[in-house]
Order: structure tokens, then C-alpha cells, then sequence
């Protein structure tokens, strides 16, 4: 019974909740409608954006004779290039055979021959007969097993560098066959010439790129010091740094160069990383690295002088570039840029670009109908058969009401300040419906003549500060969405409102609890006489007798 009294006393707590959830309900449509306003507010901050109105569309005609890239200052039109000449990069290329002759006691399986290319264990073939290399073998024990198995002549020598293989009888001598396992015929770079002498083609030695300078088997004997490359200064300490070491700290520095060692023909080059016609500055310390690697004049290095491209532009007078992509600064064409692949003639033409700013105009009438739409379904009320009517959750809240209304005269109504032959969205080909407030594109033509020929009234349509669709939309939406936004304040007060019902529920059935307590209390002091007086009775046999 009591807690029947305490249901029927929490009747208006009930009432309470239904009230808060309802308040929840209304928080959330107007977040939901908010979060909608915030990215229609977004869309209208894009296209009021200048560079979009100023995009830049560029073809190449020969794409495989020229790329071109464009920036909004770019003038729309037509440009012919035409590129007689290339730009290249100049190289210090040195003299060769830098490295000491071969090691012919030396393992030329590890390497330590000097080889340029390592040989390989396996067989090779001369006239027929297969000759074993196995590791460890020296250059002479090679030589000597040629000698006794096909009867040739074999002999190196260590002034000329090279291998000779020579028939006394004349006959021809032939080298290799298809099934050689061993490079070493490729190594000693013998090949066939159908006579009965045949010798290496260059000299064999080369340096050992991962030794010190001290033990790479330079010609010349590397001195510890300093030098420099295009006025950067390099340190080397010939006991401790190996040629690797010395041409990657050329490579990692400022020096502008790619410093390189061609093996098969013995000799370091020094190439600029950027092209043009320019040279490349060497100047020896205390270090003699420079003219052991050959890379000065005086060792027997030279310059190859790199060239600049030449091009001429519509016809014009001939024009140069260092390098092979130019801007501004080659041609006087403000915000085109293009890269020559290859000598020939590329058109390029330049053009409006409306593909984003169509799609900026799309996403900013899609997000207009999506708010527009999300308003008609949360204000709307429904009749059903027996004439009762249902108010959807935002149907008596005057400022979402207002604000559907407040969007179709800025979105529809004409733009008079503007000085612009284009006064309203209907001039590009848009059409509002009366019964949803949304907009649709009834003529795409419209729009298309009004982006290809009226872009300034096109920007000042919708991007023009204080008449313009987007900028007047904008600031509607940055009083109710933007920050302290009354849209947003609205939400924050309903949310409230729900939260202190909590507030009330709680004092009220703080009240129940008590009152139950109150009751159980008096119940208690009730049933205690009468339990007590009950006992007291006697029993109905005792009572008899």
C-alpha cells in the first residue's frame, strides 16, 4: 500500500521526464540542424574565395615533347615553343686508368687482383678446352693452366695492363662458349677477333672504392690534407677514409656536384647537378686527391661543358634557359611554367578552368537544399484519418521557422547593389521551388555560357562583400552558427533546461522517500500495541476452564 501511495506521488516526476526527454530531443534536431548550417556556412566561405574564379586550365599538344603547369596570373591563350637545344650539365671528367695494374699473385676471386669486375669461380672456355677457377686462384695460376691445357701463349703485362693469348702456329683463337660458368674471360675483357693474337681491349687495374685512400691502388700514392670543389673545402685522412667515404661527403655537400668512379674505365667524374652552361672549380690543398683521381687539367682531367637550352616562344627571337624547365624569367609568360622532355615543338594553351568552381556552386546548392529540407522535416506537422495533428519536434520554434524563410530571400531575392549584368541565380540557370525552398540547375547551358564568358559577374554574383549570394548567406549563417552564434546559444538553453530537470526530479523524489518513510514509520507504531495486546490474550481451553 505504501508503495502504491509513493507511485501515485511520483506521477509528476514522470511528467517531468517525459518533458526532459522531449527537451533532449528538441537539443539534438537543433544540433543536427546546426552541424548543417556549419558546413552550408563552409561552403559559402569557398566560393567567395577569388582564386577560384581565376583557375587555370594547361594542355600540351605533345606532351612527350613538353609538360607545362599554370598558376591563376596565368593569361589564357595559345603558345607555341619550339626547342632547338637542350640544356645539359657540364662534367670535370678525368683522365684515365687512375688505378695501379693488376696484382697477378693476388686472389682474384676476393677481389684483390684489381679486377674491375669480379671474377667469378666456375669455367671458361678457349679453344674448346674448359679452364677451372676456383678460389683463392691467382691471375697467374690462371694464365699457366691456359698454357698447358690449350698450348697459347698467356701472359700479362704489368706495363700495359693487359692480358695477351697468342697461337704460335696462327690459327685463330676462340674464346667462350654457352657453357661458361665463369666471367673471366668477360673480366680480363678478352674477346673474340678471328686472329691468332688476341689481348685485353684497356687496361685491367682499378681502384678498390671500399679501401682506404692509402690501400684503393692508387697510381699515385694519396696524400692526407685538404682541397675544394666550387669552393667548398673537403678534409681526408688518406690511412682512415675510404674512396667511398670521400665521394659521398663530395655528394652530401654544397659543392653542387655528383662525384663518381667508372670502374670499367678506370677514371672519377665530377658532375654538376644543375645544367646550363658552367663550370666546375677545383682547387688542390695541401691534399693531392684531386690530381691522383686525375680530375685536374694537369692530370689529364677536362671539362665537358654542359650547354643551355635554347627555344624560341610564338616565333619569337631565340631565348636561352640553363635549364630545361622555364618560367616567367625565360619566356615573360606570367604563371606558365614549362619543362622541355625532348628537342621539337609543343603547343601549349592556357584556359579558364571552371571544373572548381562548378563543383564549389554544386556542393554550395546541394548543402543549401540539404539545410532547406532538414527544416521542412523538423517544422512540419501531419493530420492523420480521425483529424488529430502531430507537430514535428521544431514546428512551434520561430527562429528555425524564421531562418527557412530568411534563406530563400537571400538565396532568390535579386542582387540590385551589384554591378554586374548578372542579378540573381536564375541568370546562371537556377530555379527555386516553392513548396520544398530548394533550388535545382533548370538550365545547365545557362550556367555553362555564364563560366565561359561572364566569370567577373559570375564572382561578384556570389563572392561580392556585401551583395553577393554567398558573402550575404554567410553572414546570416555566422549570426546563427558562428561563434556565440544565437542558433547555437538556442541549442546550449534547451540542453540546459533538460539538465536541471535532473535537478528538480531529484528534490521530488527526495520528497517520496521521505513521505514512505513517514508512512512505514507510522505503520510501525501502529502494528506494535496491537501485536503486544494480541499476545496478552488467553486461549479459548484456558478461557473455559
Amino acid at each position: 500500500m505504501v508503495e502504491q501511495l509513493a507511485d501515485v506521488q511520483r506521477a509528476p516526476q514522470r511528467r517531468l521526464r517525459a518533458d526532459q526527454s522531449n527537451l533532449n530531443r528538441v537539443s539534438e534536431a537543433l544540433g543536427a540542424l546546426a552541424k548543417e548550417m556549419e558546413s552550408l556556412l563552409g561552403k559559402a566561405k569557398a566560393l567567395k574565395d577569388a582564386q577560384l574564379y581565376h583557375t587555370r586550365g594547361v594542355v600540351s599538344t605533345d606532351s612527350h615533347v613538353a609538360t607545362a603547369s599554370v598558376a591563376s596570373s596565368a593569361s589564357t591563350g595559345t603558345y607555341l615553343f619550339n626547342f632547338s637545344q637542350l640544356a645539359t650539365a657540364a662534367s670535370q671528367r678525368g683522365g684515365l686508368n687512375v688505378g695501379q695494374g693488376l696484382d697477378a699473385d693476388a686472389d682474384l676471386t676476393s677481389g684483390a687482383a684489381g679486377f674491375g669486375v669480379q671474377v667469378s669461380s666456375g669455367r671458361f672456355t678457349i679453344n674448346g678446352q674448359q679452364i677451372d677457377v676456383q678460389a683463392g686462384d691467382s691471375l697467374n695460376d690462371i694464365l699457366g693452366r691456359i698454357a698447358t691445357q690449350t698450348g697459347l701463349t698467356a701472359n700479362y703485362d704489368s706495363g700495359t695492363d693487359k692480358i695477351t693469348l697468342s697461337d704460335a702456329g696462327g690459327s685463330p683463337i676462340t674464346l667462350g662458349s654457352a657453357a661458361d660458368t665463369s666471367n673471366f674471360l668477360q673480366a680480363a675483357r678478352l674477346s673474340n677477333n678471328g686472329t691468332s693474337t688476341v689481348a685485353s681491349s684497356q687496361a685491367l687495374g682499378t681502384i678498390n672504392t671500399s679501401a682506404t685512400l692509402a690501400s684503393a691502388r692508387f697510381n699515385t700514392a694519396i696524400s692526407s690534407g685538404t682541397f675544394e670543389i666550387n669552393g667548398v673545402a673537403f678534409t681526408i685522412d688518406a690511412a682512415t677514409d675510404t674512396v667511398a667515404d670521400v665521394l659521398n661527403r663530395i655528394n652530401q655537400s654544397a659543392a653542387g656536384v655528383i662525384a663518381s668512379y667508372d670502374s670499367i674505365n678506370d677514371r672519377f667524374t665530377l658532375a654538376n647537378k644543375t645544367t646550363g652552361d658552367i663550370g666546375i672549380a677545383l682547387t688542390e690543398g695541401m691534399s693531392n686527391f684531386l690530381s691522383a683521381a686525375k680530375l685536374t687539367s694537369s692530370s689529364g682531367g677536362a671539362l665537358v661543358n654542359g650547354q643551355d637550352a635554347v627555344f624560341t616562344v610564338n616565333g619569337g627571337a631565340s631565348l636561352t634557359s640553363r635549364t630545361n624547365t622555364f618560367g616567367k624569367e625565360s619566356h615573360g609568360i606570367e604563371g606558365l611554367t614549362v619543362t622541355a622532355l625532348t628537342v621539337g615543338s609543343a603547343t601549349v594553351n592556357v584556359s579558364n578552368d571552371t571544373a572548381p568552381l562548378k563543383q564549389a556552386i554544386t556542393e554550395f546548392i546541394d548543402q543549401y537544399n540539404k539545410v532547406q529540407s532538414l527544416i521542412s522535416v523538423q517544422t512540419a506537422s501531419s493530420t492523420n484519418a480521425k483529424g488529430a495533428v502531430t507537430a514535428s519536434l521544431l514546428a512551434s520554434d520561430l527562429q528555425v521557422t524564421e531562418s527557412a524563410r530568411k534563406f530563400r530571400s537571400l538565396a532568390a531575392s535579386d542582387a540590385s547593389g551589384l554591378d554586374s549584368a548578372l542579378k540573381r541565380l536564375e541568370s546562371l540557370g537556377y530555379e527555386t521551388d516553392e513548396y520544398s525552398n530548394t533550388i535545382s540547375l533548370a538550365n545547365s547551358g545557362a550556367l555553362e555560357n555564364a563560366l565561359a564568358n561572364s566569370m567577373s559577374d559570375v564572382q561578384a554574383l556570389f563572392g561580392d562583400a556585401t551583395n553577393g549570394i554567398a558573402s550575404r548567406i554567410g553572414n546570416y549563417l555566422e549570426g546563427l552558427v558562428g561563434t556565440d552564434g544565437s542558433m547555437l546559444r538556442h541549442r546550449d538553453a534547451v540542453a540546459s533546461q533538460a539538465s536541471r530537470i535532473d535537478e528538480q526530479l531529484g528534490k521530488m523524489e527526495r520528497a517520496v522517500l521521505a513521505s514512505q518513510e513517514t508512512l512505514f514509520e507510522s505503520f510501525r507504531r501502529w502494528s506494535r500495541p496491537w501485536r503486544r495486546s494480541t499476545a496478552r490474550q488467553p486461549s479459548s481451553t484456558n478461557a473455559l476452564a
